[in-house]
């Protein structure tokens, strides 16, 4: 129901139902991952009418096609007939069938040429994971939305979330993303919680409410610490999403977190030689993007309040919290 609000209103305008597509995952390595689990797309049709969904048959997903037909949902080879077209990662080219429209996941900064490509063949692309981040922006800037897509949103991440308030990557209260035999020793820190209280806060809900809470409690049990030598609690993903959340949340415990950060990235940052101003690509996605990921994400880290401005100020906090004192 992420996007649910917005693909019902496009079939509300054009007066017919919308057929959606669950896509099969073709990149290699394969991708396991689902855009939309079976209950989810249970709930979506339920919520949306004007929703059609038919799940393009696959023995790679992490749900097997009988646990979407087992809700009821059509499971099928062909999703040409599709509307609109739902994926994890990007299309293979030849694959894109000309007038549809692609929702996936595409990492642009190190896929550029396929980006452009894929442009070029009028695939109109959403990333996923910032859904939320434009729809904010959408109304900040004026734009008239329908409450829907919020409340879709905070669904999503309810259906996501355990009784103890943590967020999962695919199922309520999971540890996670790895990558098998390479990172699974690393500490299971609670990244995708923090992405969740930050879309509860943009998408209205109440710093106040008590799924809010609970995942601010989650990430300050979860300071970020450079453990040397050891280095398995360095997650630099989790450490830029928790602060961009715990800025959002505000108050003596943005404080706490934000010392612990300062202190995390600070004192660990490489000075002279070659690497001077670098951080070291250690951590739980290092061996992924090496030195200049390392660099890159810890500097946006430490500008998060300097590059954002705060949902809904002066919630529950004093002028001198909300202006950083």
């Amino acid at each position: 129901m992420f996007y649910g609000g917005i693909i019902n209103e496009s079939a509300r305008i054009v007066q017919k139902k919308m057929k959606v597509g669950l896509l099969k995952e073709t990149k290699t390595p394969p991708d396991r991952r689902v855009p939309i689990d079976p209950a989810g797309a249970e709930d979506t049709l339920k919520k949306f009418p004007g929703i059609e969904l038919f799940v393009q048959a696959s023995d790679l997903r992490c749900f097997a096609d009988s646990e979407y037909s087992d809700f009821g949902l059509n499971v099928v080879d062909d999703v040409s007939s599709c509307d609109i077209l739902l994926g994890v990662k990007e299309v293979h080219i030849p694959d894109l069938i000309p007038g549809k429209t692609y929702l996936f996941f595409i990492l642009s900064t190190d896929s550029l040429t396929i980006h452009l490509k894929l442009m070029a063949r009028l695939a109109r692309m959403l990333r996923q994971r910032k859904l939320v981040d434009e729809l904010k922006a959408a109304k900040t800037a004026g734009v008239s939305l329908d409450k829907a897509m919020f409340d879709g949103a905070i669904n999503w991440f309810d259906r996501a979330t355990n009784t103890a308030g943590k967020c999962g990557y695919m199922r309520p209260g999971d540890d996670g993303s790895v990558i098998r035999g390479v990172n699974e020793h690393f500490a299971k820190l609670p990244t995708m919680t923090g992405v969740s209280v930050i879309c509860r806060i943009f998408c209205g809900q109440s710093r106040r409410d008590p799924k809010v809470l609970k995942g601010v409690d989650i990430l300050m049990a979860n300071l970020p610490n450079w453990n040397k030598p050891k280095n398995d609690r360095v997650d630099m993903y989790y450490w830029y999403y928790a602060t961009y959340a715990m800025f959002q949340y505000g108050g003596q415990n943005w404080h706490k977190w934000n010392t612990a950060m300062k202190k995390a990235l600070l004192d660990t940052q490489r000075v002279g030689g070659c690497a001077d101003g670098s951080w070291d690509p250690v951590g739980k996605w290092g061996m992924v993007g090496g030195r200049v990921y390392a660099t890159a994400i810890n500097c946006l880290t430490l500008e998060i309040y300097y590059r954002y401005a705060r949902a809904h100020p002066g919630e529950h906090m004093t002028r001198d919290m909300w202006q950083g004192k």
